[in-house]
């Protein structure tokens, strides 16, 4: 019985990885996409122009045209964040890891002039605090809001079933989307850190793996190996 791969991402995140999955395997797998939460924009009272800008998710990105910004130095979480930042016209930089990575990195270069982080009402990493606590002024800018979702209907029918799982997560809050489920089939759960990871402890998963960086590429790589050895048993 081949695995179902279950997605929690909200699109366009969510297709975008399916697709690197099925590109890696060479084929496409069973897929079923329940979302744990929505982006709903939230209203910024005032300016936010600067001369660097924090990304640290997609979702922040996403909101730079509703805000207007469409340049200045982009300081990016990961690879992925940074070629959507590049899309939008920003000069962007990746630290090419977490939060932990991007601050030591802006940390390191000490950049000049107004900076803020675009983030979500929800967000980890303290990135702003930590900046201005290093002698580097940054605010911190609420541009989105994550609402939680419950899981969808072919979520809550796969979870009776007996079919293997796969359920990548690249956050946290993204482990609470499949939170009180009950499985009976066996369960593969993939951590993009290990700070995922510990969300995912006491959540009836047979099996937790972390994957070697926190990044879009090392997620791929670790959730293809997974559904591999499933589908070479």
């Amino acid at each position: 019985m081949p695995p179902t791969l279950v997605i929690t991402r909200p699109d366009p995140a969510a297709t975008r990885f399916v697709a690197a999955i099925e590109k890696a395997l060479g084929r496409s797998v069973p897929v079923v996409h329940s979302p744990a939460f929505r982006i709903d924009p939230v209203e910024v009272p005032h300016d936010v122009a600067a001369e660097h800008y924090i990304f640290t998710s997609l979702n922040g990105v996403s909101q730079s045209p509703r805000l207007g910004l469409s340049d200045g130095q982009a300081w990016c979480v990961g690879d992925r964040t940074t070629a959507e930042a590049s899309a939008f016209g920003f000069d962007a930089i990746s630290a090419g890891g977490d939060a932990d990575d991007l601050v030591s990195l802006i940390k390191s270069r000490r950049p000049s002039g107004k900076m803020v982080h675009i983030c979500g009402q929800d967000t980890r990493g303290d990135v702003a605090q930590r900046l201005t606590r290093a002698g580097i002024a940054c605010d911190a800018i609420v541009a989105y809001r994550q609402v939680p979702l419950s899981p969808s209907a072919a979520l809550l029918a796969l979870a009776k079933g007996t079919a293997p799982v796969v359920l990548p997560f690249f956050s946290p809050r993204s482990v609470l989307g499949v939170a009180g489920l009950a499985w009976h089939g066996p369960v593969f759960g993939i951590a993009m850190s290990g700070a995922v990871a510990d969300t995912m402890v006491d959540m009836g998963f047979d099996v937790i793996e972390t994957a070697d960086q926190p990044t879009q590429a090392a997620m791929v790589a670790r959730t293809t190996a997974v559904i591999q050895r499933l589908l070479d048993r």
